[in-house]
């Protein structure tokens, strides 16, 4: 005999031996087989007046990964089965509360070709839990590049719940500049976007902790959504959308190279960083950035302490907090109601280039630092970075590492800043500039420290956060030679090349409404 309780917040039962207790954030839904038992030959048959409980099972809590577990309860007659079923709906999807999983239309975007070519598989193990849940799905498999920026750019605010990603990074930036560039972006930028992890680069899957597809799956059922930082990318004519990060120099080298390893997935950027600082470049360019506030106090500190997932914020240095675990991290809480900036205008819905759109910004009521000063941050100005605003920074000269990063973790295995947080208003800049002590073997020492974050307090390593940054990037640097500006240069957004030319980059706060857990 098993005795079972359901609470609001919890399900438990008893059998003769232990008491088992689950809590329903970790509850799917259920499945109901009322047929009434019946007997046949002699013997009775097994009764199927039953209901199963579907949950995802914690199995490691440093990486939150996840695995489907059911526990099956058989209900003395059909009556009992129909109580036992309107409360467990009613508690699962309580009556007047928003983002129910029951009946949520969702659009699920899938890239068959993305990274190893896994996503229809990944999304196929996962799809019975939407179904269980009573989620609806839209599901759209892309067929061209640009296809989920064209659905980002259709997608009906009113009739889609949530949209999901399902491949790598680089879908979901397409995904983002649709949502961002539409005419009525202050709607479309509410709809909540959830991650499915389907590629070889899942940066901000591991930043939200939902790099387990089981995991990511019960997110998205949850419906929990917390805002997120975005920045407006501009070259020239072209205006792109970031939510993950800016490289040049090694890193964006590393993550172009890597391409060509595409079939082994993540080690694919290991083995071309290795290969990159055996054969070192170095690049001559000029970056100016405003820091953000408090960002002259970051001082260096010798050691990151160590941080689980329960551990919360720990201050390691003057003026930042580290981020052990978003959920737990009073920097990256916030709803999206007070936090998602589409009360204000803060993003141009027409323009008639990047320039003139950046530009327009200072008539609304969230004003833009680029068009305050467009004679000296336009990319496409003759006096671009001669005559900075006196409260940015210049640095000039021979480069081995830029990063800028939006969020922890750009891959399983590098944690580019372990101070970036969700909503912040800032993006995490890592330099590295040509030093006489620098040497192959210390740039090898300090990548075997990116995966936990510590190669920030690496004496070579300059650290700003900054809501803006500009940079001019140049020739190829051999020994005291300059190469052809563009020979070897690469640059990306977001894991995704760009041309090699001046840029511009600027934060908007909590723009975005990424499904999380709670």
């Amino acid at each position: 005999m098993v005795h079972a309780i359901l609470r609001p917040h919890s399900f438990s039962f008893t059998t003769s031996s232990s008491t088992i207790e689950m809590h329903l954030s970790n509850v799917i839904g259920f499945t109901v087989d009322n047929h009434e038992p019946t007997s046949g030959k002699g013997k009775e048959k097994d009764a199927t007046l039953s209901f199963v409980i579907h949950m995802c099972m914690l199995k490691n809590a440093k990486k939150n990964v996840r695995e489907i577990a059911k526990f099956k309860f058989t209900c003395p007659d059909a009556s009992h089965l129909e109580r036992w079923q309107v409360a467990l709906h009613n508690t699962l999807n309580p009556p007047g509360k928003p983002n129910n999983p029951s009946g949520r239309r969702i659009t699920v975007i899938i890239n068959p070709f993305s990274g190893t070519k896994t996503a229809p598989k990944v999304f196929a193990e996962v799809r019975p839990l939407f179904e269980i849940a009573g989620v609806l799905l839209n599901v759209v498999e892309t067929s061209h590049a640009g296809h989920a920026r064209e659905i980002g750019l259709s997608l009906d605010p009113n009739t889609c719940d949530g949209v999901v990603s399902v491949s790598g990074d680089g879908l979901l930036n397409e995904l983002v500049n649709g949502l961002l560039e539409r005419p009525d972006w202050k709607l479309s930028c509410k709809i909540p976007i959830g991650i499915i992890p389907g590629g070889s680069g899942n940066g901000l899957a591991w930043s939200l902790r939902v790099s387990n597809p089981i995991s990511a799956a019960l997110a998205i059922i949850k419906g929990h959504s917390r805002p997120m930082d975005a920045a407006m990318v501009i070259q020239h004519e072209r205006r792109v959308w970031s939510f993950l990060t800016l490289t040049w120099t090694i890193i964006s080298d590393v993550d172009l190279e890597s391409e060509k390893y595409r079939w082994m997935g993540e080690p694919r950027f290991t083995v071309a960083a290795i290969k990159r600082i055996m054969s070192l470049r170095k690049y001559r360019g000029k970056i100016a950035f405003l820091p953000a506030h408090g960002d002259h106090e970051f001082e260096p500190s010798t050691s990151i302490p160590e941080a689980g997932p329960s551990s919360g914020s720990k201050p390691v240095k003057k003026g930042h907090v580290k981020c052990a675990s978003f959920t737990d991290c009073e920097h990256c809480l916030g709803t999206p109601d007070h936090k998602i900036r589409s009360e204000q205008d803060t993003i141009p819905v027409t323009y008639a280039s990047a320039e003139a759109s950046v530009a327009s910004l200072s008539q609304h009521s969230l004003h833009s630092v680029i068009s305050e000063n467009m004679d000296s941050l336009s990319p496409s100005s003759p006096t671009f970075l001669t005559n900075v605003p006196p409260d940015w920074t210049v640095l000039e000269g021979d480069f081995v590492l830029f990063v800028a990063t939006n969020v922890t973790l750009i891959s399983s295995d590098f944690m580019a800043s372990p101070y970036a947080h969700l909503s912040d208003g800032a993006y995490d800049v890592m330099i590295i500039r040509d030093q006489p002590n620098l040497s192959r073997m210390k740039l090898l020492s300090m990548f075997m420290d990116t995966e936990s974050g510590k190669f920030v307090h690496n004496p070579l390593v300059e650290f700003h956060k900054v809501r803006a940054l500009a940079l001019q990037p140049g020739p190829l640097v051999d020994g005291h030679k300059l190469k052809d500006r563009t020979e070897g240069g690469a640059m990306a957004i977001d894991g995704e090349r760009m041309p090699y030319s001046p840029v511009v980059l600027e934060v908007f706060q909590g723009i975005l409404n990424m499904m999380c857990f709670d």
